[in-house]
């Protein structure tokens, strides 16, 4: 198999086990925690399988650092989410993630938002509200504010290729 194949097959993968994820946890009667837990062990073997077999030195650094308090809070707030609002809710709410982006790149780096950044986020809100109108309201109202936390958290991940490093 080509390389560029190979690629796109792991990230279908990825994709697939990210849509199955809030089903999942729903299914486990498993704590949140757990269910975390569990969630990051597997990525952890994972990750040091691949790290093993491409010979990739570890490296710890601010950003290495930062990246993984940012994953470890998306992943942990996002289970929980999951297990206190519905998951159609919780991952609603987590697409308001391109928003924080902008608003954090406007207030820490000083980058004024592009047009088409501006435009993007209002379409993202414009869907967020229609479909808080069509039953948010119906989850649990502290999960759905965990939904919206992981948005802001998610926001961290993206950004830490403005961290020297």
């Amino acid at each position: 198999m080509k390389k560029q194949n190979i690629g796109t097959v792991l990230v279908f993968l990825a994709a697939l086990c990210a849509s199955i994820n809030g089903v999942l946890i729903k299914l486990f009667s498993w704590s949140a925690m757990s269910i975390n837990s569990l969630g990051n062990l597997i990525g952890v073997i994972v990750i040091a399988a691949y790290m093993v077999a491409v010979k990739h030195k570890f490296v710890f650094n601010k950003s290495v650092l930062f990246g993984g308090m940012f994953v470890f809070l998306t992943n942990l707030i996002s289970t929980y989410a999951n297990k206190l609002t519905t998951a159609a809710n919780a991952i609603v709410l987590q697409f308001t993630m391109p928003i924080f982006i902008i608003l954090a790149m406007w207030v820490f780096f000083k980058e004024r938002p592009k047009k088409l950044d501006v435009v993007t986020s209002l379409v993202v809100l414009v869907g967020i509200a229609f479909f808080v109108i069509d039953g948010l309201a119906v989850g649990n109202t502290f999960g759905n504010f965990l939904g919206l936390l992981t948005g802001v958290v998610c926001a961290g991940v993206y950004m830490l290729e403005k961290i020297p490093g």
